[in-house]
């Protein structure tokens, strides 16, 4: 029978036990939730057949009708798939009712237990038949509203119209994002200064003034400076420390003083006139003034320790006697001789070069140094006035190589004058030994 059909069936009020009703005593009982029919009476007497003949219906059927109603029931389709209930229902039931006795207290059970007291206990003699009819007729399926399966297809299709709409509604919101941002950078592109440009067009009073310019706009952290913008900062930093400090105190890009005492710790220093060295000698006197620019040479000699040692950065064995451009021998140095400059008239000094020798530097190679080093410093752009140095042999010879008297005590070199002159504390030592 079909489930649309098993929904207008109501069975009676005989085929439930007093435990199956929440309140038996009332008039009206009502049953319990999980309430099952059971297919026998609990009165002994009384058979099932009779039971069955006085179970009241919705609508009273006849005699007459019931062949009809069965050939219908078994034209119409089974939710049990091909078969029908007739297939596998028993034509007979039988029950061997044993004596019971029931109480009237009531239990919540569920249907499974229910089953079991029933139908599946050991005590009760169930025909096998009947057995698996109860179980399939318990196992039927419930039937389902329409209204709730069209509740939730509308629900489902507002749903989807509203995924629809907010998808449209993202779709415009992000197109829009993207020509916002093209037109941002266009307009960006179109406000910015090519600094690049900008600088090769402005005419700059000199190298100094754009190397300037180019640090404060395009240098960039960790990228390596220009060559002229280390010699600005050199040259910066020799005319006054405290003014490099604070410009930079003050946000101008400059390189760090650590990084000035880098780069002149990378010059390699070897005995004679240092081409690298004699470069920032010109840094430096090009931030002087003409006053400051006059200088005297200062020579002298002292002892060094006997020692070799291999340079790796030269490739070369130091130690040996070493006169710069007049060339080396393989006699150990045991003497060094300098050349210092210091201002005539302002408070500044310098070291120029030094060269090694084993016995001392003659006369004849102190004259051609001296004058190595006058046109150095020429050439850097200072004006040295005087060359002062104490009464060795070795100087006096030099003077006499240069010409230099008594009454003349100067020579000429690179057409300049530079006046030859004795070391005052040294002639002052003199005059008090002779006397």
């Amino acid at each position: 029978m079909s489930p649309k059909k098993l929904r207008k069936r109501y069975i009676c009020s005989d085929h439930f036990d007093k435990a199956m009703y929440l309140n038996s005593t009332c008039v009206k009982p009502r049953l319990i939730q999980n309430a099952l029919p059971k297919k026998y009476s609990t009165d002994e007497n009384v058979n099932v057949d009779t039971i069955l003949e006085t179970t009241p219906t919705k609508k009273k059927i006849h005699s007459a009708t019931c062949s009809e109603n069965i050939c219908s029931v078994d034209n119409e389709k089974s939710p049990f798939g091909s078969k029908l209930i007739q297939d596998f229902s028993p034509k007979e039931l039988r029950l061997l009712t044993p004596k019971k006795k029931y109480t009237t207290e009531v239990k919540s059970v569920s249907s499974f237990d229910v089953y079991e007291n029933y139908f599946g206990h050991q005590t009760y003699s169930v025909s096998p038949g009947t057995n698996s009819y109860v179980s399939q007729i318990i196992q039927l399926p419930s039937p389902t509203s329409k209204t709730n399966r069209k509740n939730n297809f509308m629900e489902y299709q507002q749903l989807l119209e509203k995924y629809e709409k907010q998808k449209k509604l993202l779709c415009r919101k992000r197109s829009k994002i993207c020509f916002l941002k093209k037109q941002l950078i266009k307009k960006q592109k179109q406000d910015k200064i090519n600094t690049y440009s900008f600088i090769n067009k402005t005419n700059f009073f000199s190298k100094n003034s754009k190397s300037l310019v180019t640090m404060q706009l395009l240098h960039k952290k960790r990228k390596p400076w220009l060559q002229n913008e280390k010699i600005l900062a050199i040259s910066i930093f020799y005319k006054s420390p405290t003014a490099y400090k604070f410009m930079r105190k003050n946000n101008i890009i400059l390189p760090g003083v650590s990084t000035l005492h880098a780069w002149l710790k990378s010059f390699q220093y070897m005995p004679g006139f240092i081409p690298e060295y004699m470069t920032q000698m010109k840094i430096m006197c090009n931030t002087m003034s003409f006053q400051e620019k006059k200088c005297v040479i200062m020579i002298d000699e002292m002892a060094i320790k006997y020692c070799l040692e291999y340079n790796k950065s030269l490739d070369m064995i130091e130690g040996y006697e070493d006169l710069g451009h007049l060339g080396r021998s393989n006699w150990l140095a045991k003497l060094a001789f300098v050349i210092m400059i210091r201002g005539l008239y302002n408070k500044w000094k310098l070291p120029m070069s030094y060269f090694l020798s084993s016995t001392g530097v003659k006369g004849e190679e102190m004259a051609k140094i001296m004058k190595s080093c006058v046109s150095e410093l020429i050439k850097i752009g200072f004006d040295p006035v005087c060359i002062t140095c104490d009464q060795g042999s070795a100087n006096r010879k030099m003077f006499s190589i240069l010409n230099a008297t008594s009454d003349k005590p100067y020579t000429i070199i690179e057409g300049k004058k530079i006046y030859l002159i004795y070391d005052v504390p040294h002639l002052l030592k003199v005059l008090e030994t002779i006397y």
